[in-house]
């Protein structure tokens, strides 16, 4: 987010507008992602020769052998069902944890291998129902589409596949790169400026004061650059 849309939030859902101006004067102009993008091999060359960075491109090569992990409706509704909420997140996690060493590997290695099996993962994330956790989903609202509601999970994912989406670059085709910016769009940006803006009810870690509040909003703000 750059210094231009927190401005132009400002006095919207009762933003401060001084308050958001000093906090734009802050930013750059132009949003930016986290890391440096792939075109800089200078970097990425150097920390190819870190063991820890090294290491991210043998567990991708495994991941190459092994299939997504599946994330069935009925796995979405076992907490429903029964208040387990152990067994969709630890399948889940596999998923998402594929995000970061597809893309890390990516940067290390520049040769493309990687990069087909990061675009069918972005395909299988945004094809999923929701975004937000079982657990935080406990009416089924957003299961059913009946509401885009933000939460840590779907926040964390958005912000992850921002990321990759920044770090990659053009080696990504322009179908993934929109089809990942499509998706931010509905499932995060236009949730949130519907709530700030008070077109809807806010979700209510938005005036919170405890964590979910610092991890929601860093999701947010960090999948808009």
């Amino acid at each position: 987010m750059g210094s231009f849309e927190v401005v132009a939030l400002a006095g919207h859902g009762g933003v401060d507008e001084n308050r958001a101006k000093q906090i734009a004067a802050m930013l750059a102009e132009r949003p930016a992602g986290f890391g440096v993008p792939i075109g800089n091999r200078i970097a990425w060359s150097k920390l190819l020769k870190n063991d820890s960075f090294k290491k991210r491109v043998s567990e991708a090569e495994e991941l190459l052998e092994k299939p997504i992990p599946d994330l069935p409706d009925d796995l979405y509704l076992d907490f429903s069902r029964t208040g387990n909420r152990t067994r969709w997140q630890r399948v889940s996690g596999r998923r998402r944890g594929r995000i970061g060493t597809l893309v890390i590997a990516e940067c290390l290695e520049n040769e493309g291998r990687f990069v087909p099996a990061f675009e069918e993962l972005v395909r299988v994330l945004c094809a999923e129902r929701t975004w937000v956790l079982p657990a935080h989903d406990r009416q089924l609202t957003n299961f059913h589409g009946k509401a885009v509601d933000i939460d840590l999970g779907s926040s964390m994912l958005a912000w992850s596949l921002a990321t990759g989406d920044y770090l990659l670059g053009d080696k990504l085709s322009p179908e993934i790169r929109s089809l990942i910016r499509d998706n931010l769009e509905e499932r995060i940006f236009q949730p949130y400026r519907d709530m700030v803006t008070a077109k809807r009810e806010k979700n209510w870690w938005v005036t919170t004061t405890n964590n979910w509040n610092a991890v929601c909003l860093a999701g947010v703000t960090g999948s808009g650059g």
